[in-house]
């Protein structure tokens, strides 16, 4: 297994996450991880718009207190708008490919030609054998300029841009990291044929849906909801400020038996019967286009995916409501949480850094 040290790095709407991940004999091991707060008191608002001198004195700091030896990073797109397609051409050079797919990116992406940065990778998929699947992804220029010179600002060295839903996919399935709660036979690690995993990142503004058939993504959607709504719902429901709901959120939980209901129920209904929704919604658009595919498996990640219970409500309200509209391999829902990541001894919390640290692995070959 060879590795090019990198250091995965996680620019969401309110946090920075980094995983320094370090080459061993044996594989890898995670040398140093770490996160600093994006929104304060001088560091702008809850949104992208995080002043660049902002972003340059958090990587700074964040480098100092988490002891990372490195200045290589590879950067996730979380914090610019990115747009995943599964497009087919005919089959050709690799060369004259990727020029056809420079002329026509524009085509297949939402995205102002203008602004439009793109790259492409190929599926293992043999479309009628004169045809050839692509995965294209495309980006605002703008926001990757400013994250470049932030990054420049703060002496780190970006080797690489990903897709952060491909690098968390990465983070799941990649044998150098063990993660709790899953095994070899894991539907996102060892996919039967015919079956998609789906992959939930809960960020604080909004949310990303990503659908991964067998390891191909084959769609990503953002939803309007996050950990945000349900902060402030319980932060007006209980008087409180919204760091103290955010707390209290964390440590009470969802958490049930068939005696007892937690108390953030009440509170939380409405968030997340949208969030619920919203998830629903994607997974009917996806089984009106693909059919033949059965979904094994949900896996839920992010800072909120951290709150006890949460995926078991998501799974019951998917049940009642989705009905026999979703396509599910074991007829029912099945929704995780991600457990936590492990090298040998080394431990970080998988909802909080599965994007960073599957960022870290952008330079390893199995």
């Amino acid at each position: 297994m060879a590795q090019k040290a990198l250091v995965g790095l996680d620019i969401g709407h309110r946090n920075v996450r980094a995983v320094f991940v370090r080459p061993t004999r044996d594989g890898v091991r995670i040398a140093a991880s770490g996160s600093a707060d994006l929104v304060g008191e001088g560091n702008g608002n809850e949104s992208n718009n995080v002043p660049t001198e902002t972003l340059q004195q958090v990587l700074r700091e964040l480098w100092r207190s988490s002891r990372i030896a490195s200045k290589q990073v590879a950067v996730g797109t979380n914090q610019v708008r990115t747009v995943t397609r599964l497009v087919t051409f005919p089959r050709m050079p690799l060369d004259d490919l990727t020029q056809v797919i420079e002329m026509e990116a524009a085509r297949h992406l939402p995205i102002d030609s203008r602004d439009l940065l793109s790259d492409f990778s190929l599926t293992d998929t043999d479309v009628n054998g004169d045809r050839i699947q692509v995965v294209l992804a495309g980006t605002s220029r703008r926001g990757v300029d400013q994250i470049l010179s932030a990054l420049g600002g703060a002496g780190l060295k970006p080797a690489a841009f990903d897709v952060s839903s491909v690098a968390a996919h990465r983070a799941l399935t990649h044998p150098a990291f063990i993660i709790e709660g899953m095994d070899e036979d894991e539907p996102v690690r060892n996919p039967e044929p015919g079956t998609v995993s789906v992959l939930v990142d809960l960020g604080y503004a909004e949310s990303r849906i990503s659908i991964f058939e067998e390891h191909t993504p084959v769609l990503s959607r953002s939803i309007p909801v996050g950990g945000r709504a349900m902060t402030m719902a319980l932060s007006e429901a209980r008087g409180v400020e919204a760091e103290a709901a955010e707390q209290i959120k964390k440590q009470m939980g969802l958490s049930r038996s068939t005696s007892w209901r937690s108390p953030l129920f009440d509170d939380l209904e409405l968030a997340l019967q949208q969030l619920g929704r919203q998830i629903l919604q994607s997974l009917q658009f996806f089984a009106g286009d693909f059919r033949e595919s059965d979904i094994a498996c949900l896996y839920l990640y992010g800072a909120t995916a951290a709150m006890p219970g949460l995926a078991e409500v998501i799974a019951e309200f998917l049940a009642e409501q989705g009905g026999d509209s979703l396509p599910w391999k074991d007829d029912e829902p099945v929704v995780k949480c991600v457990g936590d990541i492990r090298t040998n001894e080394e431990t970080i919390s998988g909802v909080e850094y599965l994007t960073a640290a599957g960022l870290a692995l952008w330079g390893v070959t199995e």
